[in-house]
């Protein structure tokens, strides 16, 4: 406690030939505790040759320093037949500060969306015995499944308060600590001729151990091994998320839906606040842009994954419990759910028309409206509500499906030991990321190349195909193929102390970086205004 800082400083002489050859000198700082965070600067001598001439105060800051912990090596070597001449080299390395704080994000990300699993589940009713008890038996599932990560989520944020920010290898099957990637590190070497910082160049690399559920241990094999074994898992012997299985496709429409759905409100609503108005230039075009939303929304619920959907949830409902609507129809898909709507826009159109061309006056308008406007929203609710849970069906179906081929989807099964990969290999890219963006933010060459290439996430791995080994590169593939869904924004930080956010769904993820105001202004208008920055993931 009473230590908090301590920097040591050693010199050594490089022999050869029994003669001095150059001088290693060894810095050391280490922290009793966890410093307040400072902001980076950059100077003008330390960027790169293709750099643009920026202003001082335009370099002051652009965003919080990833390093801490920092361990620096400097060499001194003479040149060969140049007098009064020496190479420089500066070895850094460091801890990050993203250690714990990404992995976090992901889990309560993770977290939200098995809440949102729950729910999904719990409103399906009405179904038959054997699909009512497996539906039981995927919400415990999944509730223990919450609890855990909300376990590991807390022993997170205790590890991260108490200071810390690195996990060691001996830990790496610690079960409270597994979403953590394993001897993480920043190091970066400087190489320059008598302290020229104007010719100084940087390497910069992230060192970490393979992204691999090491806590799970490799019985079954990796991720990679288990997709295969299951053809819902890997279509065409693919792994990319966008043609994984049903799961990613129905929960695709699912949002669309939900879109589609408050979309048309807030348009219907536009339109019941301008009849008021008796605007009637303005209510001609609203009810153009209703009828256009409700016409987009019934092109996405026509589709054959829906269709197919609709039929199976009939089929595991009880004879009782079928909905009367859906008693009513004379076919069952999408087309003839969606009549009823289509019927009600018809009415809701009539009434505008009629309002228009007899110039009614706000409280006639208002009384035509109103009625037809709230009959189409129940409608689109009620249709939703169907299709909702028609895809909430197919959901349970594909959890059950993977449980018949003796895959576990909750604790210490697939999506445990995918989240744990995935985190370990998100964490370690924004890391690689934010120190590219530190050393070339000023570049104008890079900045373009991220707005028209993206930015190249290169691995390189000395791993064996051998025991558990072979287990890891098979969960190492799979991580690589998720990277190349990742996405980086810059946006304007609010606060020196900002770190990267991360936001999306599962394996599908977006990571906001904040750069400071000075910096910020002078980035590219495409990266300024959102632009979001691909990645592409390579293991050599």
């Amino acid at each position: 406690k009473d230590l908090v800082k301590q920097i040591e400083t050693k010199r050594y002489e490089i022999n050869f030939d029994d003669k001095i050859s150059g001088f290693l000198v060894i810095q050391i700082k280490m922290s009793g505790r966890r410093e307040q965070a400072r902001p980076l600067g950059i100077v003008t001598s330390q960027l790169s040759s293709n750099s643009q001439d920026l202003s001082p105060s335009q370099q002051a800051f652009t965003f919080r320093s990833p390093l801490d912990n920092i361990v620096v090596r400097r060499f001194h070597f003479p040149l060969y037949n140049v007098q009064d001449h020496q190479l420089h080299v500066t070895e850094i390395m460091g801890e990050c500060v993203f250690t714990f704080t990404i992995p976090i994000q992901i889990l309560e990300m993770c977290i939200s969306e098995e809440h949102a699993s729950i729910g999904q589940y719990s409103t399906l009713s009405g179904l038959k015995e054997h699909w009512e008890i497996v539906r039981q038996d995927i919400v415990m599932e999944l509730h223990n499944l919450v609890q855990y990560y909300e376990k590991s989520c807390e022993a997170l944020r205790v590890e991260m308060e108490s200071g810390k920010l690195f996990k060691k290898s001996v830990t790496k099957d610690n079960h409270l600590l597994e979403f953590v990637p394993v001897n993480m590190h920043i190091q970066e070497m400087k190489v320059s001729q008598n302290k020229d910082e104007k010719e100084r160049v940087s390497y910069t690399c992230v060192t970490v151990g393979c992204p691999t559920a090491y806590s799970l241990k490799y019985r079954h094999g990796g991720l990679a091994r288990i997709q295969a074994s299951v053809p819902r898992l890997a279509i065409g012997g693919s792994f990319s998320p966008a043609t994984e299985n049903k799961t990613l496709r129905v929960k695709t429409l699912l949002k669309r839906i939900s879109q589609h759905q408050m979309n048309i409100k807030t348009k219907s609503e536009s339109l019941k606040s301008i009849a008021q108005k008796s605007d009637y230039s303005k209510l001609e075009t609203t009810i153009r842009s209703l009828v256009d939303a409700v016409a987009m929304f019934e092109n996405h619920c026509n589709v054959l994954i829906l269709k197919d959907a609709l039929a199976d949830w009939y089929n595991g409902l009880e004879i009782k419990q079928i909905p009367s609507f859906i008693s009513s129809l004379t076919e069952l898909n999408p087309k003839s759910v969606l009549t009823c709507i289509e019927q009600h826009m018809v009415c809701v159109e009539a009434q505008v028309d009629g309002v228009i061309k007899n110039r009614s006056s706000p409280t006639e308008c208002n009384s035509c409206i109103d009625r037809p406007i709230s009959d189409l929203l129940k409608a689109v609710d009620d249709a939703i509500s169907i299709f909702q849970s028609a895809l909430f069906f197919v959901l349970l179906k594909e959890h059950y499906h993977l449980q018949l081929h003796k895959i576990p989807v909750g604790m210490k099964g697939y999506r445990h030991r995918r989240d744990i990969v995935f985190t370990h290999a998100v964490t370690s890219a924004v890391t690689c990321f934010v120190m590219k963006l530190l050393r070339s933010i000023s570049s104008r060459h890079f900045l373009n190349q991220l707005l028209e290439i993206g930015f190249l996430i290169h691995w390189e791995s000395l791993l064996s195909t051998q025991g558990d080994e072979n287990g890891m590169l098979e969960d190492f593939i799979v991580a690589i193929h998720d990277l190349n869904t990742l996405k980086f924004k810059l946006v304007q930080a609010q606060s020196v102390n900002d770190l990267p956010r991360v936001h999306g769904v599962r394996y599908k993820v977006t990571v906001e970086i904040p750069v400071q105001i000075p910096m910020f202004r002078i980035l590219p208008s495409a990266l300024r205004n959102g632009k979001e920055i691909n990645t592409v993931a390579g293991l050599f």
